[in-house]
């Protein structure tokens, strides 16, 4: 289960910090300018709040390895709304998704730590936590650019990003399957 929740972590900011790091770019590379790329950043940063407060409501009322399923899935349709985007609104639809899943990560994996491992430990497994999103959003920032410019085009570094948050969702499930987590992420 420890590792389950370190490598899913580590594995959904490999598209997460690639979406961040490149996003202006990204946005650009989409044909849009100025005022439209600040307006999908913003919504990026809204959807990161909001995001939060409803991993954190979800948390609390539904199994939290079905919780962190679903809110690190769903970001793979945004991505791959990126790579083939229509229009303004649908950029910032796959942006918003993609922060949603940032707000969420950050309450997913110290919930489901906490829950399977109490509160003995907390600082040194938030510590392993912290390392994994921070090295995944390092990788997905050298990822995203390096397959830009390999390709010439974010699409590649958008299906990659996909699997990566279907992955780590995959990974958020595997959680319950140890018999001591399934009773206490279940509760």
């Amino acid at each position: 289960a420890f590792w389950a929740v370190v490598v899913g972590m580590f594995v959904i900011n490999v598209p997460s910090g690639g979406i961040m790091n490149q996003m202006a770019a990204l946005i650009g590379d989409a044909g849009f300018k100025g005022a439209d790329v600040a307006f999908v950043m913003s919504s990026f940063a809204a959807a990161v709040f909001v995001g939060r407060l409803l991993a954190g409501f979800a948390l609390d009322r539904f199994p939290a390895h079905l919780v962190a399923f679903v809110t690190m899935a769903v970001p793979a349709m945004g991505c791959l709304m990126l790579a083939n985007p229509i229009g303004l609104l649908g950029v910032a639809a796959g942006v918003m998704l993609a922060g949603m899943s940032q707000g969420a990560e950050g309450d997913v994996g110290p919930y489901i730590m906490t829950k399977a491992f109490g509160l003995t430990n907390l600082s040194a497994l938030n510590g392993f936590i912290s390392l994994s999103t921070i090295a995944g959003t390092a990788c997905g920032a050298m990822l995203f650019g390096r397959l830009h410019d390999v390709f010439g085009n974010y699409d590649a570094a958008l299906y990659v990003g996909a699997a990566c948050f279907l992955a780590g969702a995959v990974m958020f499930l595997g959680v319950a399957l140890g018999g001591r987590l399934r009773t206490a992420v279940q509760a």
